[in-house]
């Protein structure tokens, strides 16, 4: 299934998003904004990886998603 979404014009894209001293909502917000931007139009979750924060006080947060 997955390698019928790779040749269907709708790869899977990871998005990934950063924010220093961000909430988990901020930072949901965030991966949103950038995976719609990422896709022009509505998108399918496929793997949402957990929030990590990182030493210099970033929070982030990394999945993949196929474009619908």
């Amino acid at each position: 299934n997955s390698l019928m979404r790779m040749f269907s014009g709708n790869p899977e894209r990871t998005v990934t998003v950063a924010i220093k001293d961000g909430t988990a909502k901020q930072l949901k917000n965030a991966w949103d904004k950038k995976a719609l931007s990422a896709c022009g139009s509505t998108y399918k979750v496929i793997n949402l990886k957990s929030a990590v924060s990182t030493a210099g006080g970033h929070n982030s947060l990394s999945g993949t998603v196929a474009c619908n």
